[in-house]
């Protein structure tokens, strides 16, 4: 039984952050967000902004022309998405959950589709369980007080969904010789959901874990000769990206707090970006990802 890399740096990086919680455990909201928001924006944000890159390299776009039908598309389905969010807030806060936990489900390598929805149901569930009432906060801010049965749905799914994800790791190492990365994973996301703020374990999952680990995927697939260009698409469509953030966070002053405003361009914007990146990732990219491809 072995431990990756990947699984080492998100428990270092996790108790690392967990005792500068502890060190400080009146944290401002404004300051979670700076931290959550810079982290995400620099480390999480990176690894949708590959989707370009990899386009091209699955001939979805090969000119120049192509490019801009590309983004105008990969736009659209973000705009799409906003949209839907303003004239129905609750349903798109549970809409994310489900979508969400599907995607972070792969984090874990299941086995089995019904072990992907478990694993990534537990990730998003254990905030609600551990720190509820912040959570709320979070969600009033994004969907409004209705969004309250959200919250109970995933506080109440908590503790079951823990203890089916721990079944199918431990199930996992005694019969399929599997690495001990699932299973620490586990117990990571527990320790830190119960010490950390919601904000700051998100951004702990999402930078540490899940955006290190899609990258190690994707560049095991890219030629040596590739990254260059790779890097250089990952940097435009991330510089693009806070372009676009900007500004909304500038539309949206006056009307907002500022908190309220970070809140909603966090997660309402990461919920525009998962949609067309798992359109891709999950779907022209199905089955590819972790795996060797001449093809790319």
């Amino acid at each position: 039984m072995t431990i990756s890399r990947v699984q080492i740096g998100f428990l270092i990086i996790g108790i690392c952050v967990s005792l500068l919680v502890v060190i400080s455990p009146q944290m401002p909201v404004a300051t979670q967000l700076l931290f959550s928001g810079f982290a995400i924006a620099f480390f999480g944000l990176p690894h949708g902004a590959v989707d370009a890159f990899i386009a091209k390299r699955f001939a979805i776009w090969q000119t120049p022309s192509g490019f801009l039908a590309f983004l105008a598309f990969y736009l659209a389905i973000a705009g799409m998405v906003i949209i839907i969010w303003l004239m129905a807030p609750v349903f798109s806060l549970a809409a994310f959950f489900i979508i969400s936990a599907w995607h972070f489900g792969a984090d874990a390598k299941p086995q089995t589709p019904f072990e992907r929805w478990i694993f990534g149901g537990m990730i998003l569930s254990l905030p609600a369980f551990f720190a509820p009432e912040e959570t709320m906060r979070i969600f009033a801010v994004l969907s409004g007080f209705q969004a309250n049965m959200v919250l109970v749905v995933l506080k109440t799914a908590a503790p079951f969904l823990v203890l089916a994800s721990f079944f199918f790791a431990v199930r996992h190492l005694l019969f399929h010789q599997a690495t001990t990365d699932t299973f620490l994973a586990i117990v990571g996301l527990l320790i830190f959901a119960w010490i950390l703020p919601p904000l700051i374990y998100f951004g702990v999952y999402f930078c540490a874990l899940h955006s290190v680990r899609h990258f190690g995927n994707v560049i095991q697939l890219i030629p040596h000769g590739a990254r260059h260009s790779a890097i250089r698409h990952v940097l435009s469509m991330t510089g693009l990206t806070l372009l676009f953030a900007g500004i909304f966070y500038i539309a949206l002053a006056g009307q907002l707090s500022v908190e309220a405003r970070m809140i909603k361009i966090l997660f309402i914007g990461l919920a525009a970006l998962t949609v067309p990146h798992m359109v891709l990732i999950d779907g022209f990219w199905k089955n590819r990802i972790g795996a060797p491809s001449s093809k790319i």
